[in-house]
């Protein structure tokens, strides 16, 4: 009987929280996947990328290129030199505390991206092994086992971030928190872009995600329709040689509501007339 309540425990706990849990769980495994490299020292570029910038130099990025030594390939990357000052002013020469830094920042993007395939209706046992499988990819090393390369962890926390505010925009009823979402998201990508020029790429990653999570919930087909009544509405309003707003169907559906076009009977005017 015991027995059973802690496991019946344990499994509400873990749906409640499995974001949390999950995040755990892949740090602690990408803890012991790096252990043997955890204490490495700083190599190639690590060696002058990751530093403590003047306010000159921070300041000359935002007009030229990246980096200030000119030892790299020039390149549009201003958060870049940011994020590499923030955390050699945080952590120094640590490299300890560096891999650790990366792997936990690893742990939540995969995490963001874990409630990304939630939305898909993906189960969380794939969830779970696509994240383990993820962290002991090859490439996926290189970003906390070379500490420069972990500016590509920041792409892909900034992109998943970006995606699951337009979720919330498609999600949300409420007109302020679609609009934020939607700010939010801009932003989010905007500052991707800022860290690394190639993020472009997530302009049709987001497309393709945006649709598949439309058509799965069923959101898509409901716009579409939607999006047809309102301009059926808009003609017959066009038409009528009247100031006033035709009525809208009792299927006319929530979205005309929401931007307004009429309610369920015609003005005060109209059935005067």
């Amino acid at each position: 009987m015991l027995k059973g309540k802690i496991i019946s425990r344990l499994k509400l706990i873990y749906n409640q929280y499995f974001i949390l849990c999950l995040f755990l769980l892949l740090f602690v495994f990408g803890t012991l996947v790096c252990f043997s490299n955890l204490n490495n020292g700083f190599y190639g570029d690590d060696l002058h990328l990751i530093r403590v910038f003047n306010s000159r130099e921070l300041i000359s990025v935002w007009s030229n290129s990246w980096d200030v030594d000119n030892i790299e390939t020039p390149g549009y990357r201003p958060l870049t030199t940011y994020f590499n000052h923030i955390r050699a002013t945080l952590f120094g020469e640590n490299v300890v505390a560096h891999r650790l830094f990366l792997i936990a920042l690893n742990s939540g993007y995969l995490c963001l991206l874990g409630y990304i395939y939630a939305k898909l209706g993906i189960s969380k046992y794939f969830i779970i092994l696509s994240g383990v499988l993820i962290l002991t990819a090859r490439n996926s090393a290189y970003h906390y086992g070379w500490l420069a390369d972990g500016i590509h962890l920041v792409q892909g926390f900034l992109f998943v971030s970006s995606v699951i505010f337009l979720f919330r925009f498609f999600e949300s009823k409420s007109y302020t928190t679609r609009i934020l979402a939607f700010n939010f998201s801009i932003i989010l990508t905007i500052g991707n872009i800022l860290v690394r020029e190639d993020s472009i790429i997530t302009f049709p990653a987001t497309a393709i995600i945006l649709i598949a999570y439309l058509f799965i919930t069923n959101r898509l087909r409901t716009k579409l329709s939607d999006l047809v009544k309102w301009c059926i509405i808009r003609r017959m309003s066009a038409s009528d040689s009247e100031p006033c707003r035709p009525p809208i169907p009792d299927d006319g559906g929530h979205f005309l509501k929401e931007i307004g076009i009429g309610g369920r009977h015609q003005s005060e005017s109209c059935r005067k007339k």
